[in-house]
């Protein structure tokens, strides 16, 4: 089923049922809001259109159509790394800490804002990943409400700060909600309009809700042993299985909840969405348990080059003389592109890949490593243990845009309390050798990590190259390709897997 199929079904439906007077008169009664106030007005209403795209945010319709298991979320280039939604397709769910949002047709009461009137539940589901599988669709209907989450604990509802109407409700995660979990919004005929009115639930909406019978396609609508609606009649099949695939998810899941909480009846709901949280450490698990299973990774470390003609023995010693530096490399399993030359922006355009080009989800967790790369390690080791066979150690990662040789700053200290320190860069971080500090002696030309990449003007920061090494950490933050930016986290944390496995 195509999330596309779905919208414009509903458009259809909607349409249909607006412009048919004849057998579906006590349809129309039921979808239409009618609630008049004293002067013929009509309620508001919650924004529920999945015709023009308008639905709450996040929401597992948008895995509709999905093959592996990642979001399916209508792009116009599915290759242009530069959109977000293109980005959002190649994860597995929603963000565990990002707020939830839901829009209203008008100003929302924000003293209306309670327990009461909006509602978060942790759920199973019958679709893919849930405990039970009786229905089809994106992600299922919610079939079991595991726990209910506590307003103003768990999380906080109030009105959106990027919203100047004041009509979107948004809703903060108080604490990170638990990964590959789903949860299942509700909010309540409790939320009231600036206009004190209370809000309806959408015509679309509200014509789901209504039909609380199966929907069987008819070949002939004008028999009489039809039992569809009128304004579903001229429905295609498959327009009429999307519709009802809809209908069950959202009138199985309201009935489960409301079975659950004798707080609320499915009267009382004017919208409703479920989403299901990404994985988080499955992958890396993975990665992890895959070095582990290997050889240890080759190490060389040797004495540190030797800046000043004073230093003993060729070996640099810390800032205050209370450890002697080394330098050498360890081999890691690289998952990104390493660069073919300073001008190759292939670095800047890879991500973490499964086997063939998959994505990675739960249900593909081995990423393919493109390569074995050599990367700088710093070493300090306090003179007072020299010799000793049994020294505790640090592992030093810099912050972004820094790098290894940061780790001097600390040697001492870390000598101090008997402790080696074990430095490695950051992906797309290291020594250019343009440093002026003298940790421009550490530079490694054949293994930094930086590639010596010269892709921007590194006073002007605008693109093309300027003839200088741009700096560590330039382009460890992509926002022209979100996913290299994740990747490049992931892979520091498989570096680090690595370099302990190594020590």
């Amino acid at each position: 089923m195509k999330i596309t199929n779905i919208f414009v079904t509903l458009a259809a439906v909607a349409l249909v049922s607006a412009c048919d007077p004849g057998p579906t008169e006590h349809l129309q009664d039921s979808i239409v809001e009618t609630t008049p106030a004293s002067n013929g007005a009509v309620n508001p209403t919650a924004s529920f259109d999945p015709s023009n795209s308008v639905i709450p945010f996040p929401n597992n319709l948008l895995f509709a159509g999905s093959v592996d298991g990642t979001l399916n979320i209508p792009v116009a280039d599915e290759t242009n790394l530069s959109d977000p939604q293109v980005a959002l397709n190649a994860v597995d769910g929603f963000s565990t800490v990002a707020p939830m949002s839901s829009g209203f047709s008008t100003a929302i009461d924000a003293s209306s804002i309670t327990p009461t009137s909006v509602k978060m539940y942790e759920v199973t589901l019958s679709g893919p990943g849930g405990a039970e599988v009786t229905l089809s669709g994106p992600g299922g209907a919610v079939v079991v409400v595991n726990d209910q989450l506590t307003f103003g604990v768990d999380f906080v509802a109030t009105l959106s700060s990027v919203d100047s109407s004041q009509s979107t409700l948004a809703v903060l995660p108080l604490r990170p909600l638990d990964e590959k979990t789903s949860y299942m919004m509700v909010i309540t005929d409790d939320l009231m309009a600036s206009s004190s009115r209370p809000f309806d639930p959408s015509v679309t909406y509200r014509l789901i809700k209504t039909l609380s019978d199966p929907l069987v396609f008819c070949p002939d609508p004008t028999a009489a042993s039809c039992a569809l609606p009128g304004a579903l009649r001229s429905l295609s099949e498959e327009s009429l299985t999307s519709f009802e695939t809809l209908r069950q998810i959202i009138n199985v899941s309201e009935g489960t909840v409301a079975a659950f909480d004798s707080s609320i009846a499915t009267s009382d709901i004017i919208q409703s969405w479920s989403f299901t949280t990404q994985s988080i450490g499955d992958v890396l698990e993975q990665v992890r348990s895959n070095i582990l299973d290997g050889d240890v990774p080759a190490s060389v470390l040797v004495g540190a080059p030797t800046p000043d003609p004073e230093d003993d023995n060729g070996i640099v010693d810390s800032p205050l003389g209370a450890a002697d530096i080394y330098v050498g490399t360890v081999a890691v399993p690289y998952y990104l592109t390493v660069a073919s030359g300073v001008n190759d922006a292939g670095p800047l355009a890879s991500f973490w890949k499964g086997a063939a080009g998959s994505l990675l989800s739960p249900h593909n967790t081995n990423a393919v490593a493109t390569s074995t790369e050599n990367i700088p390690v710093m070493v300090s080791i306090p003179k007072a243990k020299a010799g000793d066979s049994d020294i505790p150690v640090v592992i030093y990662q810099h912050g972004i845009t820094t790098n290894r040789a940061t780790m001097l700053a600390v040697a001492d200290s870390m000598a101090a309390a008997g402790m080696a320190v074990v430095a490695i860069d950051m992906p797309l971080h290291g020594l250019t050798g343009d440093e002026t500090d003298g940790t421009e002696n550490f530079y490694m030309a054949d293994s930094e990590r930086t590639f010596d990449l010269d892709l921007a003007d590194n006073t002007t920061s605008a693109p093309g190259p300027d003839g200088v090494t741009d700096s560590s950490g330039k382009h460890f933050i992509n926002l022209t390709n979100l996913l290299n930016t994740r990747d490049n986290v992931r892979q520091a944390v498989s570096d680090l897997f690595a370099v302990t496995y190594a020590i």
